[in-house]
């Protein structure tokens, strides 16, 4: 698949920072998923699209487009799927985009009279070309957009992480900001600071929105969302071995109060909230590679440039957070960190030398390590997530 497949189209393929995904989908096919990149022909036309492929073919199956400002460059970035029923069909594709929009794709066939096998309540398999009108969700309009407090636009070039909401209604879908690909990053982009969101999707319950009147508020502002507080100074640590000199960093953990559906539609208040924010606070810092979710903690690298012709280039700062509030956990999720003086308060992020994103494993003593490309450290799991998750009854 290259560019010359999209020559006609109003968006063009550029440089492939977007990583792609494999899945299945509801006409019974295997596609690629993809954002279509950076820097192509034509970008300052305010598109961007997301498209599938033919898995066995590599023809396109669909090019979804969406519109952002027009002028200013766009491009989508690195898409994540969800499978609302774990049937192993995708339903649906988040994916964020340069100038800070986080769009959801609606990959499933709404139920009709003529169609009625609700694509969740699956009783059959999908059928090899069998039709199905993907689109863009709610009409065309962004989940939202990530704009710092002076309302400079936030891109996004990491793939969004989905968690479930704490109500089990609908996503939470967390995107951090930033950009490293062109030579002017190196001196962090230009005009903003950078953040990390957490925006609530309530409407995951119907395979296909063309509004979003199923939201408490039409649009999501910094006002309904629930600001946390990451400290700048480290804290001082306890003299465990090969802590003691390492950076460290504290999380507020402010309750988030959440909008309130009732079978008569939503209740609502002033400070009513569909989600979590903060702002990095060190100078340059950006979130450019994928978070990890682990059981109810997600973890995620921030990098910071580093003009230093002695120095690495880039410092790395990593983040362990509680995804349902966006503050601290309340549990250690970094096993040797603890604050001098206070062991009980939790550390949020630890210096890790090491760009390039995070891995989780389990090691030989059966202790969990998180890992940059430089250092690992112990990571201890939230004990929700310990211990049998589920249960099935055996019939004899």
């Amino acid at each position: 698949f290259d560019s010359d497949r999209l020559e006609d189209s109003e968006v063009k393929l550029g440089y492939g920072y977007s990583k792609q995904t494999i899945a299945r989908l509801h006409n019974g096919k295997w596609a690629v998923v993809m954002g279509n990149g950076y820097a192509a022909n034509g970008s300052t036309n305010g598109k961007a699209s997301l498209l599938i492929i033919d898995m066995e073919t590599g023809e396109l199956t669909d090019e979804l487009i969406v519109q952002g400002t027009e002028g200013v460059a766009n491009g989508m970035s690195t898409p994540k799927l969800a499978d609302v029923n774990a049937d192993g069909i995708a339903d649906f594709a988040y994916a964020g985009d340069l100038q800070g929009n986080v769009w959801r794709f609606d990959l499933a066939r709404a139920a009709s009279s003529s169609y009625p096998n609700d694509p969740f309540k699956r009783t059959m398999e999908p059928r090899q070309g069998e039709s199905v009108d993907f689109q863009v969700s709610f009409g065309g309009r962004p989940l939202f957009s990530a704009v710092d407090k002076d309302g400079n636009r936030q891109p996004v070039t990491a793939a969004p992480s989905i968690i479930r909401h704490p109500t089990n209604n609908g996503y939470i879908i967390a995107v951090g900001t930033g950009r490293y690909y062109t030579e002017g990053d190196k001196g962090g982009v230009s005009g903003s600071k950078q953040s990390i969101y957490g925006v609530w999707d309530p409407t995951t319950k119907e395979p296909r929105s063309t509004s979003k009147s199923g939201f408490p508020f039409t649009t999501v502002t910094r006002s309904r969302l629930q600001e946390q507080i990451m400290g700048v100074d480290d804290v001082p640590l306890e003299s465990n071995p090969g802590i003691k000199d390492k950076g460290a960093r504290i999380l507020s953990d402010y309750a988030v109060s959440w909008a309130v559906k009732t079978k008569n539609g939503w209740n609502t208040t002033s400070n009513s909230k569909v989600g979590w924010y903060f702002d990095l606070p060190l100078d340059k810092e950006m979130i450019v590679a994928d978070m990890l979710q682990f059981g109810r903690t997600l973890y995620f690298q921030s990098l910071i440039p580093n003009a230093d012709p002695c120095a690495s280039g880039v410092d790395n700062w990593t983040y362990a957070i509680n995804p349902a509030t966006g503050g601290r956990t309340s549990h250690h999720a970094w096993t040797d960190y603890r604050r001098e003086g206070d062991s009980g308060h939790v550390i949020t992020a630890v210096k890790m030398d090491g760009e390039g994103g995070i891995s989780i494993g389990q090691r030989a003593d059966k202790k969990y390590e998180l890992c940059t490309g430089g250092m690992c450290n112990t990571i201890t799991p939230d004990p929700a997530s310990l211990g049998r998750q589920s249960w099935r009854e055996v019939e004899e």
